[in-house]
Order: structure tokens, then C-alpha cells, then sequence
């Protein structure tokens, strides 16, 4: 059963990746976005992936999750969406 302090911990290294990808694809295009978001293996999708594993010290499966999380909300505030 997960700790207080363990839930607290990922939370924040779930806010602090998604703020390094944030920044990272800032000025990147739509396309590219897309690609890393269909495609985990996409060049885009695992440099951002190693990026967070590297920052946080976080999982495989938990920087995946940044990155989509990231990816998909850059490209609906993009869109227009909220």
C-alpha cells in the first residue's frame, strides 16, 4: 500500500516532468508532437522519455506517461481546446 510520502513524491515528479516537457516542446511542430504522441519509439517521444528518466529518476512507464499527458495537452491548447 503506497505511503503519504510516496504519493507525494510521484505526484511531484509528475508535476515537474510535466513541466520539463512543457518547455522542451514548446516551439516544436504540431507533426512532430503528433509522432512522439502515436509512437513511443519515435525519436521525439524517447528523448523526451529520457529526459524526464533522467531529471526525476522516474520509471520507463511513468516518464511515458508524462510525455502523453504533456503531448496530448500542448496539442488540444494548440487546437483551441481548453
Amino acid at each position: 500500500m503506497p505511503t503519504s510520502s510516496n504519493t507525494d513524491l510521484h505526484q511531484l515528479q509528475e508535476r515537474l516532468g510535466c513541466e520539463l516537457v512543457a518547455e522542451m516542446v514548446r516551439e516544436l511542430p504540431d507533426a512532430d508532437l503528433e509522432a512522439a504522441l502515436l509512437d513511443e519509439k519515435h525519436p521525439l517521444a524517447a528523448a523526451l522519455q529520457r529526459a524526464v528518466r533522467a531529471a526525476l529518476d522516474t520509471g520507463q512507464v511513468q516518464a511515458r506517461q508524462i510525455v502523453v499527458t504533456v503531448l496530448e495537452a500542448e496539442l488540444l491548447k494548440r487546437r483551441g481546446g481548453t
